[in-house]
Order: structure tokens, then sequence, then C-alpha cells
């Protein structure tokens, strides 16, 4: 930093190099070993890790930051410490010095600042009074930022977790490690990743990739979901003060709005968002909000740069006039705003001035008054709760409680939400409950069989409760102990017999006592209800499911068992309060696996005993393996619980896993891809026990109340694979007749029955698309259509339509059909060996083709995503249009719209026409199918990563469902028009249904 020749400070920093030398790191003061005494680790970063450190030398508390990287390689951590030791404000921590120890490695010293991150103060904040007390926090970050854009410097990674909140009020702005000087050189951060996937806030230091489907290639640097669009289209030559207010606006709209503007965990989809600005407005996601904050939030998330404020001090400058009750310049305000903000703030000037005029007119106008008001007030209140009715259906589609989010959609009251309660009811899980009232809340274990309807729960002081299907609970063991919490209890599957404790357990409550049992804490049947497991301290027993007879003992369990579980294969697994779990591979076996970890509140086992699902205290649930070694290790964590989980189930299929927080939030997962599928939310109450029926179609929980729930989840079918295929992927699905699929695979042709079962494989079979026909199914080639019996796929007739390859066949009925043979389309009748040409050609290849019903009008779509629509039977091109890569195209079934869809989004047609009437997207959503549904008012389209729902009258979006599918490659809907087939890029085969 230099002095001017007046002896103020420059108005821009001194830039650092933009790489630094190996001699001029070495320069860098050395500092002895003995200096700093380091107390805990604070946090790691890419390139540094932070320690909690005394200086030896000046007696004070310091954050001690030591570079992970020597010599050249710690450019970026020394070109950090600078730029910050250069910004000195109130709002900026601090750099006391900077230097590398004998040893050869980097650190600076900083402020030790105490208190927590601005992240933290948003999750203690709760309600939106508790939010806007933080604002004199957000505004001193303002003043923070623009001091540095004063200073030439954009921060570029502005997000809560890099704000500190102070014990005594300070509001501090960390981490400038990819911190640009404007003028300066604009150095290259080393960190990089290649994860195709980030957690909700895990920063993304570097991707290089197509951006924004462009053929320009960048660095995106910052956190994906706070970064300015330029940020996310890799334009750093673009990122200004104004990229930071972008990022100071998407915390102002977290703070007000409870959620971000942007989610997700596919970065590449994520930043394609952010570089278009795709985010529900404020204003619908937090109706509540005050006005003015809405407005500034909305001029400083401007996809156009110029249209934000200049730079962060604009921003506070809007903030604080909006805490001091004047006039904000980013809203306009009404004149009754206006009147009423003069009468509030000129309160005495207004009563005298005014007095004789109300006098003189209150009585002729107080009634209309009163009538004017009540209708204004009825109307607002109105709008108002149905605007906060959407907002919370679409947090609960975020969610996948599509349940609540159903509900929701009912009450806002229009007919835009009866069709997206509609189109829900596919994902809907229908809830019955069986009341049971106990004489006194359960806190004890409980165990609850869906499928007989029996139910053990244990009550404080009382003792042990049974319940039957049509019986109210009965007291079935007694205890005196008062402090008792918990007598071991268990039902086997089906309800076939169950265990209890009283000073020893018992089988089927008939007096026959489990010798040796009396020390028993945990008892836990196998799915198959053969094999009963008793955990006592130091050991696990295994008896006989049915007569209790001891088989084996298994010594050196935990002194505390806090779970159990058992295999139908004789595994077993027991945790403990030390913090461990032991894993037998089978109760026959005295070796075990011992693993330490965290404290586990409940285990289970998968279907094939392979694995353990182990839910921690944090709410997340670890999916631990033993490998041929004998090591566990952790595959997975799933987490969405915000609350500790603690009763888990597995599905008897081994397709699904439910489990159950102590808020009442039960989730149910897809154990091939590791999703969540959906949320079955239990409103506030306390669950003892989870289980699914036989058939895994229903899935049942136990309240404390004694209440039972049962939840239909075969409707959760469509978010699970049917089939996966060792073929590969398949690239195009055809719909059969019958309701099952065609798919193609780079190997060759099968035929999937509707529940995904392979009917027929023909390894052979090469070419395009499959498409149906009356006669069989068609696939092209180039130059060749061949004609397949549906039966078993061998080639009933071969013919050569014309030299290039045929992408597409649709029928014309009476035999006839048309091709679209590379440009051009042309006919082809039964009879004929070579198709005729019909005059109509595109400039690249015609890949899709759609015929209304009644035949009188088709439509095709070429490979740069061109597209005409023609009138039947005189091929007359009645409309022709434009576009980017065709993706679809289709006919509601009467024939009155047409959809498309390509790069540039899905667009919807007069079927009639073909004119334009309305862009339903903009976005690149890598449609694999589309289609209509509701009976024509609805469209969808099955994207990559998802499926989207518009109304037709509109366009708006009704429902967006993501997150149920990996990567899709293909897609099509099927023959009865009830379902979408969908194939991901792992193989796997999904059906969606979209009505029932």
């Amino acid at each position: 930093m230099s002095d001017d020749p007046k002896g103020t400070l420059s108005p821009t920093l001194t830039p650092p190099p933009k790489r630094v030398g190996l001699d001029e790191a070495v320069s860098l003061p050395t500092t002895g070993a003995d200096r700093y005494v380091i107390d805990r680790e604070l946090g790691q970063g890419g390139q540094s890790v932070v320690f909690a450190a005394k200086d030896q030398s000046l007696g004070r508390d310091v954050a001690l930051k030591t570079a992970r990287q020597r010599g050249e390689a710690a450019g970026s951590f020394i070109r950090e410490a600078r730029i910050t030791g250069q910004l000195e404000h109130p709002g900026i921590v601090p750099v006391h010095e900077l230097g590398r120890t004998e040893g050869g490695e980097y650190y600076c010293t900083q402020k030790l600042v105490r208190g927590r991150t601005f992240r933290t103060a948003l999750e203690e904040a709760q309600t939106l009074e508790a939010r806007l007390a933080l604002l004199p926090h957000f505004i001193d970050l303002c003043h923070a930022v623009a001091y540095a854009h004063s200073r030439g410097v954009v921060h570029r990674d502005l997000k809560p977790e890099n704000v500190m909140v102070g014990e005594f009020g300070e509001t501090v702005v960390l981490d400038w490690g990819i911190a640009r000087v404007l003028g300066g050189p604009d150095e290259v951060i080393e960190e990089s990743t290649t994860a195709e996937k980030v957690l909700p806030l895990q920063t993304v230091r570097r991707l290089d990739g197509v951006i924004s489907g462009s053929t320009q290639r960048g660095s995106v640097m910052g956190t994906p979901l706070y970064m300015s669009p330029e940020q996310a289209r890799g334009e750093n030559d673009q990122v200004d003060p104004r990229s930071d207010v972008w990022s100071l606006g998407v915390m102002l709209y977290e703070l007000l709005a409870f959620v971000r503007p942007f989610e997700g965990t596919n970065v590449r989809a994520l930043l394609l968002d952010v570089g278009r600005g795709h985010f529900r407005p404020l204003r619908d996601v937090a109706p509540e909000a005050p006005p003015e904050l809405v407005a500034i939030v909305d001029q400083a998330m401007q996809v156009e740069r110029s249209k934000r404020p200049e730079d962060a001090r604009a921003l506070a400058s809007q903030l604080s006039d909006f805490r001091a009750g004047k006039r904000v310049s980013a809203y306009q305000y009404s004149s009754w705003e206006l009147v009423k903000r003069f009468v509030v703030r000129n309160r005495a000037l207004t009563a005298v001035s005014l007095v004789g005029l109300v006098m003189l007119g209150i009585s002729e106008l107080y009634a209309w008054s009163l009538v004017g008001a009540r209708d204004r007030a009825l109307l607002e209140s109105k709008t108002q709760v149905s605007s906060a009715l959407l907002a919370q259906a679409g947090d609960a589609e975020r969610l996948l409680d599509w349940n609540r989010a159903a509900a929701l959609h009912a009450k806002a009251g229009d007919a835009r939400e009866r069709l997206a309660e509609q189109v829900l009811a596919a994902w809907v899980s229908p809830v019955s409950r069986a009341e049971g009232e106990l004489p006194i809340p359960a806190s004890g274990g409980g165990s609850f069989d869906v499928e007989s309807g029996r139910a053990l729960l244990g009550a404080p002081g009382k003792g042990l409760f049974a319940l039957e299907r049509s019986q109210p609970w009965r007291l079935l063991e007694g205890t005196s102990d008062p402090e008792r919490r918990a007598l071991p209890n268990a039902i086997a599957p089906g309800g076939r017999s169950w265990v209890i404790k009283s000073t020893t357990l018992r089988i089927n409550g008939n007096g026959a006592s489990l010798p040796g049992t009396e020390k028993a804490v945990l008892v836990a049947y196998s799915p198959d209800g053969t094999t009963l497991a008793v955990a006592s301290p130091g050991g696990v027993r295994i008896h006989d499911g049915a007569t209790g007879a001891l088989r084996v003992e298994l010594s050196e369990g935990p002194d505390e068992p806090t779970a159990l579980t058992l295999a139908n294969s004789g595994a077993v697994a027991v945790a403990g309060a030390d913090r461990t779990l032991r894993w037998w591979d089978s109760y026959t076996k005295p070796e075990f696996t011992r693993w330490m970890g965290p404290k586990f509140r409940a285990i289970a086992f998968s279907a094939d005993g392979g694995h353990v699902f182990a839910a921690d205290e944090g709410g997340g649930v670890e999916v631990l393996l033993r490998d041929p070694s004998q090591v566990i290790q952790v595959t997975r964590t799933l987490r969405a619980h915000q609350l500790p989980v603690q009763a888990l189930a597995v599905s008897p299929t081994g397709k699904s896993l439910a489990t159950a927080s102590i808020d009442g939030a039960v989730v149910v997962w897809d154990l091939a891809t590791g999703n969540a599928v959906s949320r079955l939310q239990a409103e506030g109450t306390e669950l003892r026990a989870l289980s699914y029926s036989g058939d895994g179609l229903k899935l049942g929980a136990l309240e404390r109340s004694g209440d039972r729930l049962t939840w239909d989840v075969s409707r959760l079918s469509s978010a699970r694979p049917l089939t996966t295929l060792e073929e590969g992927p398949a690239w195009s699905l055809s719909a059969a007749r019958g309701g099952g699929v065609w798919a193609r695979t780079s190997k060759g042709l099968l035929l999937l029955s509707p529940d995904g079962d392979v009917l027929w494989e023909r390894p052979d079979v090469r070419g395009g698309e499959a498409m149906v026909t009356e006669l069989g199914l068609l696939i092209g080639k180039p130059g060749q259509l061949d004609l397949h019996s549906t039966a078993d796929g061998e080639v009933l007739e071969s013919t050569h339509p014309c030299r290039a390859t045929v992408w597409s066949v649709v029928s014309a009925g009476n035999s006839t059909w048309w091709l679209a043979c590379g440009t051009e389309l042309r006919t082809l009748s039964a009879d004929q060996t070579e198709a005729t040409a019909s005059g109509l050609h595109a400039g690249t290849p015609i890949r899709h083709l759609a015929i209304s019903r009644s035949g009188e009008r088709l439509a095709y779509l070429a490979e740069d995503g061109s597209g005409a629509l023609v009138s039947l039977p005189a091929a007359k091109e009645e409309e022709a249009w434009s576009g980017r890569q065709g993706q679809a195209i289709t006919f509601d079934d009467s024939g009155k719209w047409l959809v498309s869809a390509g790069e540039d989004g899905v667009v919807l047609r007069n079927g009639v026409s073909g004119h334009e009437v309305r862009r339903l997207s903009t976005t690149d959503l890598r449609v694999r199918a589309l289609g209509f549904a509701m009976e024509g008012s609805v469209v969808w389209a099955a994207g990559a990563e998802g499926v989207t729902f518009w109304t037709v009258d509109d366009g708006a979006v009704l429902v967006r469902l993501p997150g149920l599918h990996g990567e899709l490659s293909a897609a099509v809907m099927s023959d009865d028009a009830k379902s979408i087939w969908l194939a991901d890029s792992a193989g796997r085969i999904f059906k969606t249904e979209l009505s029932r």
C-alpha cells in the first residue's frame, strides 16, 4: 500500500504480482517455531488450514492460517494475505503478519474473531421478525464490501459462511482467497474440482467446461449458489463490484425468504440457471416480506449488470433508508403509500390541516369507506393467503413432501392449483390413521407390524401396552419402577410372534421365559421372523424366533447397547453408547469387525445383509459396508432430516429405506440411486417405530400417543427403477402395445414387460430408433427400413425406401406412412418398396415426426431445431420456424395444440396454424420426451433431471418434480398414455405414472 503526495491513501491497492516467484516467497520473514502455540483447529480450506493460537511475543490470541503448499505453489495463499492486509476496515479481518517458518511453511496471522457465522445467525432466526433484526449486520457487511470496492477489490465469494457476527456486534468479512484486484492481473486459482455434484453449500473454486451451452471455455470461480451470472458463465473479465452486489442480493433474498433462490446438486445445471438468472421471484416466495426490501433484492439480482446498483455502497444506502423510514429509490410507491408515509413522518401538521375536512365529510363518507375498506381487505387478504399457500407448496415440493404440497395447492383454491393438485396426485401417498389413545403418553420403545396391526408400546411407570388390530390398548406387562424408560419388545414380521420383557424375556406373552435374559436391553427379529437377537451388556444372544431356544451366544458386545439388527443371512450388528459398531457376518462365527464412529440411535441391515444403515444423532444415515478385508467403511451418507433419526425400516424387496426423525418427518429413500423420493410428514408428532408390509406396498408408523399411521407407498414406485439393463444405457425407447416398451441399447434391441422384465432381446438389431406400426416394429438404417415381429424381434421384411437413414416414421392411416429420410419427407405404402418423395425438405436431417390423431396435419423437427407444420394429404407446408437442436415434438389428442422442444426451450404452438402461442420455457431442459395430460390442459416434459408440468392456458409452471432420477438418456409415453418410461445413463429403467 502506497501513500499519495498529499499524505492520503491511494484510492486503489497495489496489486500483488500475478505469480509469486520462489525468490520473493523465500524473502518473507522467518519466524521461530516457538512463537505461536496452537490451541485448536478452526477450519480448513482449499489452500490453508486455520488454527486458534497464542502469540507468545505479544500475549494475544490470533487466528493462524498455514498454507497447504510450499514454494511457488503457495502463491495464491500469499496473494490472499497481501490483498486482505491492504484492506483496513473494521468490517474486514486485519492481517497481523505474513511470513514463513524455519521449516519453509508459509503462514499469516489475523485477528481471532469470536462469534458465529452469518449462516448460523440465519438458521437461529426462525421468524421474519428475527431475520429483519439481522439487517444492521447486513448493512455493516455492505459497508465493508463497499470499502473494498472503493479500493478496487471485488470479493467474488460472498456468502453467509464467509461473514462473522462477533460477540460484541462486529460484522467481519472473511476469505478473500479469490478476490479480484481491478486493473491488476487476475491470478488463476490453483484449486480445482471435477465433481459433477456439490453439496448445497460447497464452494467450487474452478470448473472447466462448456458454459451455458456455448463453445467458450472459462474458469468459474466462487460458490455457484451465490455467484453472479457473469461468474457462472466464466466471464471473469466482466466481474466488477456489481458482481458482489448480486451475491449480496442472494444473501438478502435468503434472509427474507428462508430459502435460497437457487437450489440443486448438479454443478452444470446450477451454473446454467445462475447464468440465465432463472429463479422464483422473491415476491412469490415471501409475500409477507416488506415490499421495499423485495424491490431492493429485485434490483440487486438483475441479470443485466448495468441495471444493478453500481457497488455495495449504493445497496447499503437503500437499506439504511428503509430502516430510517425514508423513501427507497428501488421501490415504486403508489400514491396512497406516499400519503401514508407523509402522514407517519408529519403527524402534527397532518392532524391540524385535515381535521376540518375530515369533520365535514365524515358523516357522508363513513359508511362508504367502511364498505370499500372491507372489500379491499377481503380481496387483499384472499390474495395474500393464496400467495402464501403457493409459496409453502413450492417449499414442500422442494422437500419432496408431495402430500403436503397437494394439500396446500388444494387450499389455494383456483383452477390452476386444482390442476397442480391432480398432477401431484401421482406422487401422493395416501395416509390413514388408526386412533388408539394410551392412558399416558409413551416415552419408551415400541414395535409395530403394519401387516397385522399388532403394536407394543412402553409408558414410564406403567409398563408395556399391547394393541391388536380391532381392540383397544391393554396393559400387557406392568412395572412399578417409575425410572424405567423402556421395556425391550419386538414383533416379528406379519405379527406371527412377539417378545416382551419383564424380569426376563418371554415369547408371545405365554409365560415361557428365555433363560439368561434378565439383563436384556434390546431385542430384534430377523426380517423373516425365524431368528431373535437379544442384546445385553457385554454380549448378544441368538434365539429361535418361535420357541425361544438358545442357538448361540456372542460375547464382546458393548457395555451399553443402543441399537441392534439381524439379517436373514445370519449377520448381526450391535451399536453401543461407546460409539462402537460390532458386525458379525454370521452368528455361527465368533469373529466380528469393530468400528468406531458416531453414536447410533437405530441400525438396520439391507435385505441381502451386505450393508448396514446406521442413524446418527445429527440427522444423517450412514450406509456402511464391510469389505473383503473385513474393514467397515462409509459408502454414502443419506441426509434429509434436520433432527436425529430414531427409527428405520427396509422394504422386503430391498429397494427402499424409510427413516423417521423425532419431529415426525418420514423420508423414503430409493436405495438404487441414494435419492430421497418422498417425505411423509406426520405433523409434529414423535414416532416410535416403522415397518413395511410383506409386499412392500404399505409403510406403517407408531406414534407415542398410540395412534398408528399407514401410508400407501405404492405411489412411490415411479421413483424406483423397475430394472437395470446389463447392456448399458438405453439410448431410445418406444412404447409397445400392452404397456411394455422397446429399448435400444448399444448392444441391440430389448422388449420389456410393463413390470420392466426383459421378455426378449435381439443383439443383432442395429440402426435408429424403434417405431411402432400396425404391421410391426420398424427400425430405420442407412438406406434400409426393416419390419420386425413384435413377438420375437425377427425381421419380417426389408425395404430400401431411400438412400439416407430413416430417423422417424408416423402412420397416416390406410397403411401409409410418412418417413423422415435424411433431410426430406417421403411416403411409403404397404405395397411399395421405395418411398415416394413429397417435395418437402429441411436444411438438416429430420429427426422427429408427429401426426395429429385425425391424420390431417403432420409436424417435423430437424436436427438444428427448425421445423414446420404440414397440411395432409396435399403435403402443403402451412408454417415454418427456426430453432436450436430439436429434441421432441407432439400433438395433443384433439389436434388443437402442438408442442416442441429444443435447446432454445419448450414452445407451445397452435395445432391448426402452427403459429407460436407462447414459450413455456427458455431453459435448455435437454428434453427426452414431452406430451399432454389432464385432457390437454397440461403440458409435461421429461428433462434430463426431472419432469416439469405447465398449464396450457397461461404457460405457468404447475409443478417441477426434481431429483427423481439420474441423468436421463431416453423417455417415451406409454401406449395407454398413462405413464412415462424413463431410462438413465446408469442403465436403469423407470416408469413414472401420469394418472391413476
